[in-house]
């Protein structure tokens, strides 16, 4: 028996991959779409149609970088920008207070995580990349209408701590990826990167996010060389051996770093890569790689803004990812949009809207499924409310970039309920 074919007509119409289609409709079946175009030339395809009146048709939004299991910590990244003045290790020491101190169970930080899993989903998101340092994480997104890759990212600076965490990897199944240059031993870094290659997994990993990062990896100084110093200390992750030989500068700057490790490649995701510089991204482009970009929590934080128009002069589309409730006042890529509007205002917002959608596929290697309204691709489709008749076919993307986190957002489905 053939699924029955269901034709959704709309004011306007974004494919995510070309010019916006007013008085356009999405023909679906079953978890598929079969054709998108101007009505009139769909009409006659289906004899069951709805009216989405008053709503503008688009992909879902794919978030390229979240720490779900972080949830619990909503309200900890206040609605003030550049609350820390850009001291990420304020940041860090904050969050490691938090968790050492929490009194929560492992079922209720999971019950939060679902939560906020569930809150991107109800914002419009379908496909999220979730970093996550404790197993049970993996199971976060089981049985959810959003789809969910997840990473157990690792850490480990000192050489003892990586020998521990590679003892582990024996034992995983589940994808895993490292935290960042500054707090993973470069042996790691590329035992992380290996299995990951040889698993055909993506290789996200946290890339020049604060100036202090740069610095630590340029001369083995400054805020993080005294944080991480007093925190290992504190931990006892040193042995007499690990204080000789903590920390050897690679006397580079980050991406080249990862280059030098062997790391970077058509699978690795860069996310923040906000403390870079023209030859990085260069390199950056050379090798293929991906950058998710995180701008509320950049604000938060007070790290800075990352250089997007140098990235898509240099053919990189970055995607946008949400970081997590520590740092960050919402889960939301709408609101990631108008934040990244707001401090770039030179972008075209349909640049901007891409990198929500298409880029986030793109990315993720996932773009066969979401990522664009196109045949084939999974039904996964926004209808994101319109209500502004002034708005003509040339303000659709402004109005989505700028007003689309203010809106309501439902899934095509239940735009009628």
């Amino acid at each position: 028996m053939s699924e029955r074919m269901i034709l959704y007509r709309a004011p306007f119409v974004v494919s995510g991959k070309g010019p916006v289609i007013e008085d356009g409709a999405v023909l679906v079946c079953g978890e598929s779409i079969a054709a998108v175009d101007r009505y009139t030339c769909l009409a006659q395809e289906s004899q069951h149609r709805i009216d989405c009146e008053g709503h503008i048709l688009t992909p879902a939004m794919i978030n390229g970088h979240a720490h779900l299991e972080l949830s619990w910590m909503v309200g900890m990244a206040a609605d003030n920008h550049g609350a820390l003045h850009g001291d990420i290790t304020a940041w860090i020491a904050a969050l490691l207070k938090k968790r050492d101190q929490c009194s929560l169970s492992d079922d209720e930080i999971m019950a939060a995580a679902v939560t906020g899993l569930q809150t991107l989903y109800e914002n419009g998101t379908i496909l999220v990349a979730d970093i996550g340092n404790r197993d049970a994480s993996a199971a976060i997104g089981s049985g959810h209408s959003a789809d969910v890759l997840f990473f157990l990212e690792m850490m480990g600076l000192t050489r003892r701590a990586a020998e521990q965490s590679v003892t582990r990897l024996a034992d995983l199944e589940l994808s895993t990826t490292a935290h960042g240059p500054y707090s993973v031993h470069p042996e790691l870094i590329q035992k992380l990167k290996w299995r990951a290659s040889k698993r055909l997994d993506m290789f996200p990993i946290h890339v020049a996010e604060s100036q202090d990062e740069v610095e630590f990896l340029l001369s083995g100084r400054g805020r993080f060389y005294d944080f991480l110093h007093e925190r290992l200390s504190e931990i006892g992750e040193f042995d007499k051996q690990d204080l000789a030989e903590f920390f050897k500068a690679p006397g580079c700057r980050t991406v080249e770093y990862l280059d030098r490790l062997g790391v970077l490649d058509e699978n690795t995701l860069c996310v923040h890569a906000v403390h870079v510089n023209e030859s990085e991204v260069e390199l950056l482009a050379r090798k293929k790689a991906k950058v998710c970009l995180c701008p509320l929590s950049n604000r938060y934080i007070g790290v800075g803004k990352a250089p997007v128009a140098m990235f898509l002069e240099k053919g990189i589309l970055p995607c946008l990812g949400t970081d997590s409730l520590a740092s960050n006042a919402s889960l939301n890529v709408f609101a990631e949009m108008s934040a990244l509007s707001e401090d770039h205002p030179a972008l075209d917002p349909e640049i901007i809207f891409r990198m929500a959608t298409f880029g986030g596929a793109q990315s993720l290697n996932m773009s066969h499924l979401f990522g664009s309204l196109e045949k084939g691709r999974r039904s996964s489709i926004l209808a994101v409310e319109l209500d502004d008749s002034s708005v003509g076919i040339n303000r659709v993307y402004p109005y989505l970039v700028q007003r689309g986190a203010q809106n309501s957002v439902k899934w095509l489905e239940s735009v009628n309920e």
